[in-house]
């Protein structure tokens, strides 16, 4: 089985979710690491199964991989495979972490996915700028680094995976 884990990364929190994915998966056969943000036009035919991976930054999905997954070449390719997402935010709040998933993934890759997960998050206030800083300290209080990752939740979807 090869894979590929597309993620997005601002401050470097899903870069690291998707390297315990991929740490998590290598010994299900060969996997590579792709940042959209610097792949944009990652083809997808080498590959039997694809984890698709974004954070919200601002309330908001990042661009990149809301363009990736709704050009028509990939939505294709896509639903051809074995696909796997995950998001990561800091929302403690379920409904809006459900939310927020719905708008980072559209619908039929939520149908098709094998795996879902929601894989919490974290404030890297010294990787922000000044403005990000005051944003994240107005809305949530948090003044400096503070991590929320899910680690059983991501454990529960590499093993999802696996299968």
């Amino acid at each position: 089985m090869k894979t590929a884990i597309l993620y997005t990364t601002r401050h470097g929190t899903t870069e690291k979710v998707a390297r315990t994915i991929a740490e998590g998966l290598c010994d299900s056969g060969e996997v590579d690491l792709v940042n959209l943000r610097f792949y944009r036009d990652q083809p997808l035919d080498r590959y039997d199964t694809v984890v698709l991976g974004t954070s919200i930054h601002m309330g908001r999905p990042d661009k990149a991989m809301q363009r990736y997954v709704t050009e028509t070449k990939n939505k294709n390719a896509l639903e051809a495979r074995r696909v796997g997402l995950f998001l990561c935010c800091m929302h403690t709040d379920e409904g809006r972490r459900a939310d927020q998933l719905e708008h980072a993934f559209p619908e039929y890759l939520r149908r098709h996915a094998e795996a879902i997960t929601i894989a919490g998050g974290e404030f890297l206030t010294e990787k922000m700028g000044w403005l990000d800083r005051m944003i994240v300290k107005k809305v949530s209080g948090v003044a400096g680094n503070t991590e929320d990752l899910r680690g059983d939740d991501i454990v529960a979807f590499i093993e999802k995976m696996k299968k």
